[in-house]
């Protein structure tokens, strides 16, 4: 019930900021646009029949090698949910933060995506906070063709990498996927948890957000 209220209390903060956000907002979600329609568009991409099942999509323009080694959030980008007519929701901003010793990823920097799955992923990236590995695992998934291996039916997340026009599968355990509070609440005009916004299919964002979830309900609504 209080992050429904909250949520009605957002909408006319939302309503003040539907003409613009901030700078960074705006420009995360463009980014983050690109670097999907790339990873999906490519020759050999992400097949758009997995996209059509996917329950949230999650996109991380510019994975930072040097802020992966320094213990920094090394990639931040933006998650949505589908809604109950299958169009992508409002979206929720979200860090990766390393959790292992190693840069998993070709070049210095490299745009991320993931995919939501199943319910109880779905569910816990609402809550806004991940650890991916056990329990949580991501799976690389496969690019070019529909899920084959046994790994790829079965799991939960799937993610890939996209870096220098390649796309490959790759697996983010061993890292965090984290509400990114600051930016989300910039956004939105005051604090609100990610499961206020991605758990909320009634929740309006800025306008600022239009282009990106047109995109988005573009690769997963079937019909489209």
């Amino acid at each position: 019930m209080a992050d429904r209220a909250a949520s009605l209390l957002i909408v006319a903060a939302v309503a003040l900021r539907a003409a613009a956000a901030a700078p960074a907002d705006a420009q995360r979600l463009r980014a983050a646009e690109d670097a999907l329609t790339h990873a999906v568009e490519a020759s050999e991409g992400i097949p758009r029949d997995i996209l059509a099942d996917a329950s949230c999509i999650g996109v991380f323009p510019e994975a930072s090698k040097s802020d992966f080694q320094s213990g920094k959030p090394f990639a931040r980008g933006v998650v949505t949910c589908r809604r109950p007519d299958g169009t992508m929701g409002a979206p929720a901003f979200f860090t990766l933060t390393a959790g292992r010793a190693t840069w998993g990823f070709e070049g210095d920097r490299s745009d991320l995506v993931l995919l939501v799955m199943s319910p109880a992923a779905r569910q816990r990236v609402i809550s806004g906070h991940v650890d991916l590995g056990p329990g949580a695992a991501t799976v690389g998934g496969p690019i070019g063709r529909s899920l084959s291996t046994p790994a790829q039916l079965k799991a939960e997340m799937l993610s890939w990498a996209s870096t220098s026009g390649a796309v490959a599968g790759v697996s983010l355990d061993g890292n965090v996927l984290e509400q990114d509070t600051k930016t989300t609440a910039v956004f939105y005009g005051s604090p609100i948890s990610a499961a206020s916004i991605l758990g909320d299919p009634t929740m309006a964002p800025p306008h600022v957000a239009a282009s990106f979830l047109r995109l988005t309900s573009e690769y997963a609504n079937p019909s489209s």
